[in-house]
């Protein structure tokens, strides 16, 4: 019994960290031309999934990608935002929006 009860444990933690990873790619696999782009200009910074202003999208989409983040973020328990997490610059990698740390 103690063994069965054991394996549910341990399911329910996997499913659990799955889901939170998969709040972060949700928007970006979902939505791809939120984050496309041609240069640095095209993108800016936006709130992630935990609400920091770590992710990039295309400035032509930004509130959308932002608002899914928002969505997709309600699962997760994120730890609040302190400025001493530092900030990222939004930069176009590959055509892709992405947020590079300062």
């Amino acid at each position: 019994m103690k063994g069965v009860v054991s394996l549910i444990l341990c399911l329910l933690v996997l499913v659990s960290f799955d889901a939170k990873a998969d709040a972060f790619d949700e928007c970006r696999s979902a939505n791809a031309n939120w984050y496309s782009c041609d240069n640095d200009s095209d993108c800016v910074v936006v709130l992630d999934p935990c609400g920091w202003p770590w992710e990039s999208a295309n400035k032509q989409f930004s509130q959308e990608a932002e608002q899914c983040n928002v969505v997709a973020g309600s699962v997760l328990g994120c730890v609040r935002y302190g400025e001493s997490m530092g900030t990222h610059t939004p930069k176009c990698v590959d055509n892709v929006c992405v947020g590079k740390r300062k």
